[in-house]
């Protein structure tokens, strides 16, 4: 399967295009001290959510701060989103951008989508 240049992330009415470069990575792992794979299993912090988040955003949104990328976060957990959505997003960009394997064709057939649920009035 080919890679897609970038994993798009919806945050309410805005749009930001993440990949992870090297450098980003690089820049990561010194600002916090670790490797990646020690990163990677450190993901329950939020810390270490947001700064994956300024990593990820520095390829296509060059520039933004820590500050941006936490207002971001936060506005990605304040609309539709939730953690363990905002986890899948990472793991997907960390795929797309080769430091995690690809999902096999029947991984990805084998995926169930969840239901959809709406509110309804009791």
């Amino acid at each position: 399967m080919a890679k897609k240049p970038f994993v798009l992330m919806k945050v309410e009415d805005r749009e930001y295009k993440l990949k992870l470069s090297a450098s980003a990575v690089v820049e990561l792992e010194q600002r916090l001290g670790k490797g990646l794979i020690e990163l990677m299993q450190e993901m329950q912090k939020v810390t270490v959510q947001v700064n994956f988040l300024w990593a990820a955003l520095q390829r296509y949104q060059h520039g933004v701060d820590m500050a941006a990328a936490t207002g971001i976060y936060d506005d990605y957990l304040a609309s539709d989103g939730n953690i363990n959505d905002y986890m899948e997003l990472i793991a997907e960009v960390m795929r797309e951008s080769g430091f995690l394997p690809q999902k096999t064709e029947e991984e990805t057939q084998t995926e169930q989508p969840e239901p959809i649920k709406k509110a309804t009035k009791a």
